[in-house]
């Protein structure tokens, strides 16, 4: 009886070792078809991630390379509008203007050749005013003294104190709320030369006129910044680059000058007034 109750333990014991093996080898079974899944799955993720940054890398160059064409074709437009167009050395060309009637009744025109080559008025355009003509004639001439004549200087007090604009700088040995003889020029930043200085200020060269407006009556002014009644504008290539000069008139005299670097300038333009004796013809 004994003999049969160990050997039923005996058996118990196999059974419960023979089970406990089965359950840790399905475990580890199961946990190693886990880790493995786990190594496939980041192995995937590694080289999807790989192949993702490389197609970051190539957008970027791409994106790099779209940027460059915009840059080459921002360049070339103007050419490409006719805004600004290579004439040949010794090529003489004749400005067609542009008739505002078609604009005025809604009518959008194309640029042709025949119309985008030049944005100045012909050469022999005028507006009928004396005291705006006189100026012309002056500035589209080559003689400075003729020019000269036409300027009229601003008698005020200069000032000691730095910065810029303001009234008119004291020169070493005058004391500040001096008297001085001025004119008001404007090349970025205003400032105002003396009359020994004019003849270099007014040394330049245009190549037509392009607008001609009437000055707003809130247009900013003092005693040493002077408005004008009229401004006339003119296109110039001195110093290699496009750019334009306005002369602002007053009784038929020049009251300042302005140098101005934007190119084109057409919206500068159609923002200083809203009434045009000669509009822009573009």
């Amino acid at each position: 009886m004994k003999k049969m109750y160990t050997t039923k333990l005996v058996k118990m014991f196999f059974t419960i070792t023979s089970i406990i093996f089965i359950l840790t080898s399905c475990t580890w079974s199961l946990n190693r078809d886990n880790d493995n899944a786990l190594e496939e799955t980041i192995s995937k993720q590694s080289t999807y991630i790989a192949n993702l940054a490389t197609q970051v890398a190539k957008q970027e160059q791409m994106n790099w390379d779209q940027w460059e064409d915009i840059g080459r074709l921002y360049t070339q437009m103007p050419y490409a509008l006719g805004i600004i167009t290579p004439v040949p050395p010794g090529m003489t060309i004749t400005p067609t203007p542009y008739d505002f009637s078609d604009q005025d009744a809604g009518v959008t025109t194309t640029p042709t050749p025949s119309m985008s080559i030049d944005i100045e008025y012909p050469l022999d355009t005028r507006t009928g005013i004396d005291e705006i003509d006189r100026v012309i004639d002056a500035i589209m001439g080559e003689d400075i003294d003729v020019r000269l004549d036409l300027v009229h200087l601003i008698s005020t007090a200069c000032t000691t104190a730095d910065g810029l604009g303001g009234p008119p700088k004291c020169e070493p040995g005058e004391a500040d709320g001096t008297i001085v003889n001025v004119f008001p020029v404007s090349n970025g930043e205003g400032h105002h030369v003396r009359p020994s200085l004019l003849m270099d200020v007014f040394d330049f060269t245009v190549r037509g006129v392009i607008a001609v407006y009437m000055v707003p009556e809130d247009a900013y002014h003092t005693e040493y910044w002077p408005a004008g009644t009229y401004g006339v504008i003119f296109t110039s290539e001195d110093g290699g680059y496009s750019h334009i000069i306005t002369v602002l008139v007053e009784s038929g005299r020049i009251v300042r000058l302005e140098f101005i670097p934007n190119w084109p300038p057409f919206d500068l333009i159609r923002q200083k007034s809203d009434a045009f004796i000669l509009p822009p013809i573009r």
